[in-house]
C-alpha cells in the first residue's frame, strides 16, 4: 500500500485497516471500497464531523469557522477540542492541500449525507472564513 500524498512510499500498517506513512506521518484508513482515506481525527475528518448529517454543509461553514477560531483564540466552549494557533494553521494547510491537490474522496472519510462537491465547497468556504478571521485579529 502506497502513501496517497508521497510518491513511491510504502505505508506501515498500524493494524489493518489503518496505515501510517513513514515520511509524512499522515495516517490513513482503508475504506471498504479499497481506497485509502484520511484516518479519523485527521484535519479533514475533524471539520467534516460536525456536518456529516447535513446535505448542505456550506450553510454551516461560517458557524464552524467561528467555532474553530474560538477553540483556538477564545475562551468559549465549542464542539471542537482546543487548538493551538500552530495546530489551526496546520489544519488550514491540510484542507487547502486536499482542495488544491485532491488525493481522496472526502465523502468516504465519514458517512456523510452531502455529496463530494458539497463537502469540498464547505471545506473551501470554511478555510476562507477562518483565514479572514485570523487576518482580522
Amino acid at each position: 500500500m502506497q502513501c496517497i500524498r508521497c510518491d513511491n512510499i510504502t505505508l506501515n500498517s498500524d493494524a489493518e485497516p489503518f496505515y501510517r506513512c513513514p515520511v509524512c506521518c499522515r495516517q490513513f484508513r482503508l475504506h471498504t471500497n479499497g481506497k485509502l482515506v484520511e484516518r479519523w481525527l485527521g484535519p479533514i475528518s475533524t471539520v467534516l464531523y460536525p456536518v456529516q448529517y447535513d446535505s448542505l454543509p456550506q450553510a454551516k461553514a461560517a458557524e464552524m469557522a467561528e467555532q474553530l477560531y474560538q477553540a483556538t483564540y477564545g475562551h468559549v466552549k465549542t464542539s471542537f477540542r482546543r487548538f493551538t494557533p500552530e495546530q489551526l494553521t496546520y489544519l488550514i494547510q491540510e484542507l487547502e492541500l486536499e482542495l488544491n491537490s485532491p488525493v481522496q474522496q472526502v465523502a468516504d472519510i465519514l458517512k456523510s449525507r452531502a455529496s463530494e462537491a458539497e463537502l469540498r465547497a464547505y471545506m473551501a468556504q470554511l478555510v476562507m472564513q477562518l483565514k479572514h478571521k485570523i487576518a482580522a485579529c
